[in-house]
């Protein structure tokens, strides 16, 4: 059985900079990533969608050149395919970046699904670890709200959309929140027709109203369909499309899409964590700390 003074639990932002940081401090550190290096971040999040937000700012660019007296062609076409392959080539760039970086700083990387046996011992890979402090950087994953239909193969998180290789012409998106926003606007430059479907009363709820009405007329001055206070009552399968149903101010309405993208939060990403002998309290997943973020 190994020994550590330190193990950490997701090799993502939080868990790859604490780990760094705690083998240049001296400790003996061990780090469990069952996926790869980087975290949602750069595998399923921020980066990804930066690469496909570039390629639609530079659509976007060569529309609006007109305005600036360049006579140019401003039609185009997309190659998905070859989107996704940059999108993986800058992926695989920045993790193998992370996993030099933690390597040249000795510390260890199991890779595997890391399973809590108690409060100093980690099952990996049929193998136990003993470690004198843990640290829990397991992050979120996407949430599913429970909608009749949901589990039609062409419904989508944001996880799967990213390697999508042919572009669909009709996009709906429930959930107007950062994520749904950001997707829309990519989706909408590449040429999709977009549609938005938030239950709240505005777009990006939980921030400033200005920024929200703003960025709603962006979005509807490039074609996006907006509705606001809309709640989704079933997702059906039609002609070879999706029909999402919702309502609307006391009106029953729908959209019709060839692929529906479900944008409605995250969850925390606990399950399978702790081993059944191992009796730790937990709250509908979440994980109870004090001010010092110690679990109880």
């Amino acid at each position: 059985m190994d020994n550590y003074d330190i193990a950490v639990i997701g090799g993502g932002p939080a868990g790859y900079v604490a780990a760094i940081k705690g083998a240049q401090l001296g400790g003996h550190v061990v780090l469990f990533e069952k996926d790869t290096v980087g975290g949602t971040c750069l595998n399923r999040g921020c980066i990804p969608t930066k690469t496909f937000l570039k390629g639609a700012e530079i659509i976007h660019t060569i529309q609006m050149a007109g305005n600036y007296g360049i006579e140019n062609d401003s039609s185009f076409s997309v190659d998905m395919g070859k989107a996704v392959k940059n999108k993986n080539h800058i992926v695989k760039q920045l993790t193998s970046g992370v996993a030099a970086l933690l390597k040249s700083n000795a510390v260890d990387i199991c890779y595997g699904e890391a399973v809590l046996v108690d409060e100093h011992t980690i099952e990996c890979g049929n193998k136990l670890y003993k470690a004198e402090n843990i640290l829990l950087c397991g992050g979120s994953k996407t949430n599913k709200i429970p909608i009749p239909g949901i589990e039609n193969a062409n419904v989508l998180t944001s996880d799967e959309i990213l390697d999508i290789t042919e572009l669909p012409k009709r996009l709906a998106i429930i959930g107007g929140g950062v994520i749904g926003v950001e997707f829309a606007q990519i989706y909408s430059d590449l040429g999709c027709a977009v549609t938005i479907l938030e239950a709240l009363p505005r777009l990006l709820p939980t921030m400033d109203r200005e920024i929200s009405q703003n960025l709603s007329m962006i979005l509807k001055k490039r074609g996006v369909s907006v509705y606001t206070g809309a709640s989704v009552q079933e997702i059906a399968s039609g002609d070879g499309e999706l029909l999402c149903r919702f309502s609307q101010k006391g009106s029953d309405l729908e959209t019709a899409a060839d692929c529906l993208l479900v944008c409605t939060g995250r969850r925390p990403n606990t399950e399978g964590l702790f081993a059944a002998s191992f009796d730790f309290p937990m709250e509908r997943g979440y994980i109870p700390v004090d001010e010092q973020y110690r679990t109880q």
